[in-house]
């Protein structure tokens, strides 16, 4: 798996994010899981440079 990406958190950030509720925490991640299945699953598209 090639990961060409990267960033950092800030601690507050992490802070916030803790604030959450976890059922909602899993309910981004499920989201999230849902939209990377679709854009994996979407066909590619023909770019036109006209």
């Amino acid at each position: 798996m090639k990961i060409d990406y990267e960033y950092e958190i800030s601690e507050e950030r992490i802070r916030a994010y803790l604030e959450i509720p976890e059922i909602e925490r899993l309910r981004w991640l499920e989201e999230l899981c849902i939209l990377t299945n679709m854009f994996r699953q979407a066909p590619a598209i023909a770019r036109s440079d006209e």
